[in-house]
């Protein structure tokens, strides 16, 4: 959610001749995924997609949206009166309930991969650093140069100077 929001940024959303170099497929796809969070009306689009998701397949809930639903819900009063309980209350908690233990128990069915298991518990120690992995990212004519590269502070002082050498 916070990779789509940062996407959203005006700073981001400018870079008009960047976002044309990404293929239609994955701008359309994006589209689609940033209405989906969207959280105008309370998230409509969202809570309709997880209405309708197979529970038996592995989904990701966004937890904010569980944590604001939460929030909301524990300001309301669970008894109405001393002989009223309110059900709307406790039906919205066993529902927020239900999807957190369907979202957990949905990833007990994918198969593990030893790779993935190894990254996470090595702490990525083994992984190439930020100067190495802009050593062997493509060049600007290649067709893949729209992929994003980390990039140090000093790398990137070092690529504009040497930018600006080449336009002098």
């Amino acid at each position: 959610m916070a990779l789509f929001l940062a996407f959203e940024l005006q700073p981001i959303r400018s870079l008009h001749e960047e976002w044309k170099l990404i293929p239609k497929i994955y701008r359309e796809q994006f589209q689609m995924l940033c209405s989906t969070v969207n959280p105008q009306h309370n998230y409509c689009n969202y809570r309709r997609v997880l209405a309708a998701v197979n529970k038996f397949k592995p989904f990701i809930p966004i937890f904010a949206v569980l944590l604001k639903d939460l929030t909301v819900s524990e300001e309301n009063k669970t008894l109405l009166s001393p002989s009223l309980i309110n059900w709307t209350k406790l039906t919205s908690l066993s529902q927020m309930f239900e999807t957190i233990r369907l979202s957990i128990s949905s990833f007990s069915k994918i198969p593990h991969q030893p790779d993935i298991l190894n990254l996470i518990h090595t702490g990525f120690q083994n992984q190439l650093t930020l100067d190495a992995l802009y050593s062997v990212s493509p060049p600007e004519h290649s067709p893949y140069s729209f992929k994003f590269v980390p990039m140090s502070i000093t790398m990137l002082q070092k690529r504009l100077k040497k930018n600006n050498r080449e336009r002098a």
